[in-house]
């Protein structure tokens, strides 16, 4: 299986570059999933893949916690938008799952905007929603077999509100996806000698703090764990303009078996058995 995991963005939610809040696209070849979405939905999604010769909408949603530029950002009526770019007939339900809190709230906000979408008509707002659990096994297993993987696994982290990392098995290989918030000891179990490519939060230098992971933690966990590509992504201005201290960090870790990637918005890895290919889409 070869994936490919397209940026639909990798700053922050207040970014004075422009760049949009951090989001991913999976497509594995049998389904496409959106991990993070909140201000991404429908309209980053839509501009990429609008250009593209594969527009879809994605099979499934995944969400990670509940803030607004992540699940708090999703309504019923995006929902409905990105439900409109499949035709009818061949229309699935539309998979939403993630982090229990997160799908909860999102299932209220659904309810309430249902009244308001007459124009869209019941179909559109037909969503599974599978709300998740780091011990819930079963609904794990249910998800990696709706969306075509060996399984899934997640882990928290430490972020202001509950925040699920998330594991993607592969068969042959496993990546992984952090989502917001600091490494626990769980999350470092989860991914440690374990992937072949981690996208995570790298939201600044220096130390880690409750809520969000340093660059350099980060990088020296890579290092320690046998991590060999990983993706620094939610980074804040101050720190993405440091491009030394980065070039420091990437050389430091890639004399150790590491290759560090700073990727922008519309950026692609390719992951597959064979290793990981960076494609960096021009503006």
């Amino acid at each position: 299986m070869t994936v490919r995991l397209t940026l639909l963005g990798t700053g922050v939610f207040v970014d004075d570059e422009g760049r949009r809040n951090t989001s991913y696209m999976i497509d594995n070849g049998k389904t496409t999933a959106q991990v993070d979405c909140g201000a991404n939905v429908p309209d980053s999604f839509c501009k990429l893949y609008g250009r593209e010769k594969f527009l879809t909408r994605p099979d499934a949603i995944l969400l990670t916690h509940t803030h607004w530029d992540h699940a708090g950002g999703v309504s019923g009526e995006e929902l409905a938008i990105i439900n409109e770019l499949r035709p009818a007939a061949k229309r699935r339900k539309l998979i939403v799952a993630g982090e229990q809190t997160a799908i909860e709230n999102l299932g209220s906000r659904v309810q309430a905007d249902y009244d308001f979408l007459p124009q869209y008509g019941e179909g559109y707002l037909d969503v599974e929603r599978i709300p998740l659990k780091p011990t819930d096994e079963e609904a794990f297993r249910r998800l990696a077999l709706k969306l075509g993987f060996k399984n899934i696994e997640a882990a928290e982290t430490d972020h202001s509100a509950p925040n699920l990392a998330y594991f993607f098995d592969c068969g042959n290989y496993s990546f992984g996806i952090g989502g917001d918030g600091r490494l626990r000891d769980g999350t470092k179990k989860l991914y440690g000698g374990r992937v072949k490519f981690l996208a995570y939060e790298a939201f600044h230098f220096g130390e880690s703090t409750r809520t969000h992971q340093g660059i350099e933690e980060l990088v020296d966990f890579c290092i320690s764990a046998g991590i060999p590509h990983v993706a620094l992504v939610h980074m804040d201005n101050p720190a993405r303009k440091t491009t030394s201290e980065i070039a420091y960090h990437s050389q430091r870790a890639r004399e150790r078996g590491v290759n560090v990637y700073v990727p922008n918005d519309h950026d692609s890895f390719e992951i597959s058995p064979g290793g990981v290919v960076y494609m960096a889409r021009n503006p």
